[in-house]
């Protein structure tokens, strides 16, 4: 059967959607997503359709940059294609909230304009290595920090995955904020080891 070329177009750009995870993950170990393995493939669950129709606006960055770590399970990933969704997917896992193993998609704009901040990093010599402190936080999770820390807001956007909290080697925190005041349409705080960005109204603050 001929198919047309637009059909062939839109059957490649669909691909990756139906892919089969055991083609993309070795079950037994988990080895295939992350540098250091994950033993889990629940991140490969669907992404909200008002969310995905906004992927292709995150910002393509060179190979190898940046490589995100994770300041408090020290998992590392490097996106190639941070604007696909199977990509799109592995950052939601790399973000979720580690402490109950919890995965909540982060809203597109927050990955957009995240990543619109380690892009101009990166051009400007600096946003190898991009530290993430928080990303998706449970309410239980969000709870508990906040009894511990009179920052943690009670109805914090962490909890709606819209909200990171990190830090870039190479660059202050002072810088981190600016950037992220430039690049960002919400809230941005600036802390002594690290910048929190949101999607809500548009604020600043330092701490």
């Amino acid at each position: 059967m001929k198919v047309s070329r637009r059909k062939f177009c839109l059957l490649l750009s669909i691909a990756p959607i139906s892919a089969n995870a055991s083609s993309l993950v070795n079950l037994e170990d988990g080895s295939g997503l992350f540098s250091n393995g994950v033993p889990s493939t629940n991140h490969l669950r669907s992404v909200p359709k008002e969310d995905t129709n906004s992927v292709s606006r995150i910002p393509y960055m060179r190979k190898g940059v940046p490589k995100l770590i994770h300041a408090h399970t020290q998992e590392t990933l490097e996106l190639n294609r941070p604007n696909t969704i199977f990509e799109k997917r592995r950052l939601d896992y790399f973000l979720r909230d580690w402490r109950e193993n919890e995965v909540q998609p982060i809203h597109n704009k927050l990955a957009a304009e995240f990543f619109e901040v380690c892009l101009r990093a990166d051009q400007l010599g600096a946003g190898k290595k991009i530290w993430v402190h928080s990303g998706y936080r449970t309410k239980a999770t969000n709870e508990s920090l906040r009894l511990k820390n009179s920052n943690v807001a009670t109805n914090s956007f962490h909890i709606r995955g819209k909200a990171i909290d990190f830090s870039i080697e190479g660059l202050s925190s002072n810088q981190v904020f600016e950037l992220a005041r430039s690049c960002s349409s919400g809230g941005v705080g600036g802390y002594s080891s690290f910048v929190h960005m949101d999607t809500g109204p548009r604020r600043s603050w330092t701490v």
